[in-house]
């Protein structure tokens, strides 16, 4: 009798470790699919903030030429075009007027990227493992990195506005 006792006793412990370590492998896998999920909401979040860094690039080579302009712009003189002048002085306020409504675009652009929603999603779970706020952070601080470069341009184009202003209109 004693022997078949043994056997259960064996089996039960068999059955007790095979649990556990299937327990361990399926939540190790969940971890894994999760942390694949999280790196994939990562990425997808860093190539809108490049994309909207990209733009706002652009945006800033135009208002870059701009100044440029401005500030290589002749004083009027007597043989130059009236209408011409005029014009160009228009068109230079347009370029302007349009590069800052185009960084206005972005900044909402930037707004809509909600770093902790885009990682962590809709749900209520209050404590962020250590991975999750890691991403979270590197997004934040991209993000906060791209509106300063904003500010700078918006800076610019009121410098540019101020210097239009102080030239003749003809």
């Amino acid at each position: 009798m004693q022997i078949p006792r043994q056997i259960w006793i064996y089996g039960a412990v068999t059955c007790v470790a095979v649990a556990g370590i299937t327990y361990y492998i399926i939540q190790e896998d969940r971890q894994v699919k999760r942390r694949k999920q999280l790196k994939a909401a990562h990425r997808q979040a860093l190539q809108l903030l490049q994309e909207i860094e990209n733009d706002r690039q652009a945006i800033e080579s135009d208002v870059g030429q701009m100044e440029k302009t401005i500030a290589s712009a002749p004083s009027n003189d007597v043989d130059e075009d009236r209408a011409v002048a005029e014009k160009e002085h228009k068109r230079r306020e347009f370029v302007l007027a349009q590069c800052n409504e185009l960084l206005l675009r972005l900044l909402e652009r930037l707004d809509a990227i909600q770093p902790r929603s885009v990682i962590v999603g809709h749900t209520d779970s209050l404590q962020l493992t250590s991975f999750e706020d890691s991403l979270i952070q590197d997004i934040k601080s991209k993000k906060k990195r791209i509106i300063q470069k904003v500010e700078k341009n918006f800076r610019n184009i009121d410098h540019c506005k101020e210097q239009l202003k102080q030239q003749p209109q003809s």
